[in-house]
């Protein structure tokens, strides 16, 4: 069974149109009939936002995740592409990785949380980059193994 079909099973098991799909990810109606009825695989920022709106591993759907293997959250973009990155695109990935990730925390964390980021962004570099060793040094010392596993299984990624 390929990716197009495992989508429409997913879409057939949530009682969702591809168009009320298409509608909650952003994502063509006419891409998402063309993924099913091709049996293809799906672009990973897109079967970030699918996996999303329906529960689901990202891996029921895309062959690989281009971030597995990596140590960053976002690729790198050389500078000289910077500035030609269209927002609205950048903005969509952050937030689908981002609400990935608070998934995984459960709500009552979810204010601390967002106080914490808010802080760190208002510190200098120096107080920033003290702030993520610290994070790095605890994480490399109570590293909770079934945790890491859930992130993998959810996000795809390690920091």
């Amino acid at each position: 069974m390929g990716y197009g079909t495992n989508l429409k099973k997913h879409l057939d098991d949530n009682k969702m149109s591809v168009s009320k799909l298409a509608r909650k990810t952003g994502i063509s109606a006419t891409t998402l009939y063309s993924i099913i009825s091709r049996d293809s695989a799906v672009r990973y920022d897109f079967a970030v936002r699918i996996a999303n709106v329906l529960n689901i591993p990202i891996s029921d759907i895309c062959k690989e995740n281009p971030y597995s293997d990596s140590t960053d959250v976002l690729p790198h973009i050389p500078d000289e592409f910077a500035d030609k990155l269209d927002p609205g695109r950048v903005s969509r990935y952050v937030n689908d990785r981002i609400d990935m990730i608070f998934q995984l925390f459960g709500t009552s964390d979810l204010p601390t949380i967002e106080a914490a980021l808010a802080k760190c962004y208002q510190v200098n570099d120096d107080g920033r980059s003290k702030i993520l060793d610290y994070i790095k040094y605890i994480y490399d010392t109570s590293q909770d193994d079934e945790r890491v596993k859930e992130y993998k299984d959810k996000v795809g990624t390690r920091f």
